[in-house]
């Protein structure tokens, strides 16, 4: 089992690093172009990542080797998605520096993104009615914004102004809804990096139990299929855009009911002038397994459209089950005779509770799952579930007596289970 369990942890982790493989080329590399100072225009690929400072990398196409540009050598640049690069001049007191910058965010107001070497994060606005790009300067950015956007700046609910990409391009928004009503908004869709989320999820789950036993008689019986809501802490960590890794802890109860058992009770008869003697009779019982547990998912998800709103998702992975509780109630109804094997019935009404030994621990079991998500804006997800789990438990009972015997319990189950999972982002500032 150890060895099974570790070949297909392997299996799962090469399946996430060629997955990974794969869906990396797609968010940083674009489709784009450049034209040179010199009035060349070069189309090819544009590597989005590695837009820092007066650098970028471009290679044209069929090429293989990426191209590092400075901006001496480009008058302007863009690409799939909305991309925009403009090489930028910067004067501080102390020197002249030239960045490229990419447009974030605009409308009727554009806002562009660069970094500067010794500046840190900069940003540019110009507006559809004046194409030429002003310097926000992170002195006095906040009367700068408001004088320069002014009427609308006075109207925007957004009051506190960060010199963040994020923070100035919500406020671009909000001043693009005042000032051009009319204009279609645009956001130029950045690809994330890893970020992390944290989430709760509300489910339902249906469980068709199967229990064998060695012996036959005590265990072996249809037990009814158990049907119940639970909640779950959830974390996802996300590698790529389309690429995540998810882990989390939830409570299963797996309370499984059997009224068609029968089993051979062994007692002992004590009448008076006699010696006492063994006897025994079959009786009808009902059996409930009361068996719960802590359970942690460890699984790959590949999300197909991660820039959309609305996106389907596909995961699969193993859990891991903590025994907590294992416990065997039987209830015995009155002795039944097949045929009576001696003149005395055995006692009415017997009934019991057991514990028995917890299930192996760390079982692990697999699922796989598909979902449809709900993004809204960056930080909240909502993701509607469903999910298939096989699972296979196994408890061990060990019965005292003449001849000591060990009784072993093996549950398979299919579980379905639906559910609601909301999650809240953190994403890097920009």
């Amino acid at each position: 089992m150890q060895k099974t369990l570790i070949l297909t942890i392997r299996n799962m982790l090469m399946a996430c690093l060629l997955a990974g493989s794969i869906s990396a080329q797609n968010p940083n590399i674009v489709n784009g172009y450049y034209i040179s100072t010199k009035g060349d225009s070069i189309s090819g690929q544009i590597h989005v990542g590695k837009i820092s400072g007066n650098n970028f990398y471009f290679r044209d196409h069929g090429q293989k080797t990426w191209k590092n540009l400075n901006a001496g050598e480009v008058a302007k640049s863009g690409g799939d998605n909305g991309l925009v690069i403009l090489p930028r001049e910067i004067r501080t007191t102390q020197d002249t520096e030239y960045v490229f910058v990419q447009k974030i965010g605009g409308g009727g107001y554009n806002i562009f993104e660069g970094k500067s070497p010794r500046s840190g994060n900069v940003y540019f606005i110009n507006s559809k009615d004046n194409e030429t790009l002003v310097w926000v300067n992170k002195l006095g950015y906040d009367t700068q914004l408001k004088t320069m956007l002014a009427p609308c700046s006075q109207q925007v609910t957004m009051q506190k102004i960060r010199y963040s990409g994020n923070n100035l391009e919500r406020y671009i928004a909000e001043i693009n809804r005042c000032a051009y009503p009319d204009e279609q908004p645009y956001r130029y869709r950045r690809p994330p990096g890893f970020r992390m989320g944290i989430g709760m999820s509300a489910f339902y789950y249906s469980i068709n139990p199967v229990v064998t036993s060695n012996d036959d008689l005590p265990y072996y019986g249809n037990y009814r299929s158990v049907n119940k809501p639970g909640l779950a802490l959830a974390f996802r960590f996300d590698i790529i855009p389309s690429l995540a890794v998810f882990t989390g802890i939830s409570y299963i109860d797996k309370n499984m009911r059997s009224d068609s058992l029968v089993e051979r009770v062994v007692f002992t008869v004590d009448k008076p002038g006699i010696p006492p003697y063994p006897a025994y009779d079959y009786y009808k019982y009902s059996a409930e397994l009361d068996f719960k547990y802590v359970e942690v998912p460890f699984g790959i998800s590949y999300t197909m459209l991660p820039y959309r709103k609305w996106s389907p998702i596909f995961s699969i992975g193993l859990t891991i089950q903590k025994s907590v509780t294992n416990k065997l109630i039987r209830d015995y109804g009155d002795p039944i005779c097949q045929p009576c094997a001696h003149p005395d019935p055995g006692p009415p009404g017997l009934y019991s509770v057991k514990e028995l030994p917890p299930s192996k621990s760390y079982e692990a079991n697999f699922f796989g799952g598909v979902a449809l998500r709900r993004q809204f804006g960056r930080h909240h997800h909502l993701e509607f579930n469903l999910a298939f789990y096989r699972q296979e438990e196994v408890s061990t009972e060990i019965i005292l007596g003449l001849v000591p015997r060990t009784i072993t319990i093996n549950m398979k189950t299919n579980r379905i289970q639906t559910g609601l999972t909301y999650y809240y982002f953190f994403n890097k500032k920009s």
